[in-house]
């Protein structure tokens, strides 16, 4: 059980990354490659926000669905942003929910911290 939650910690944050990297308003069909993708700086504090929800600890983890939905990167990065993101809440029915993406790992970083970019 430890390990199916660490794994879905780490889904929701490449998730949430991936959606982060996508201004709004992006059509689904829209597609990039490493190439194309001007990455962030995000110096220090690179990925603290919204850190509760990223780890599950977040007062609204008990809305989370974790039987999958089958999804494409493309209609996840389509999703439109909220204006707000609150800190300790999930915005649903995005961030309540598991997701089944098939898609190709083209590269990954360890962090000294453990965790995976």
């Amino acid at each position: 059980m430890k390990r199916r939650k660490t794994l879905l910690a780490v889904l929701l944050s490449l998730v949430g990354s991936v959606l982060a990297l996508v201004p709004p308003g992006r059509p689904a069909a829209y597609g990039f490659s490493a190439a194309q993708q001007e990455l962030p700086a995000c110096g220090t504090y690179c990925g603290t926000e919204r850190w509760s929800v990223k780890t599950l600890s977040d007062a609204d983890r008990d809305k989370v669905d974790f039987t999958p939905k089958e999804a494409t990167v493309g209609w996840l990065v389509s999703q439109e942003h909220p204006a707000q993101s609150p800190a300790d809440q999930r915005i649903g029915p995005i961030e309540t929910q598991t997701y089944k993406v098939r898609a190709r790992l083209i590269s990954y970083k360890l962090e000294q911290d453990g965790d995976f970019h």
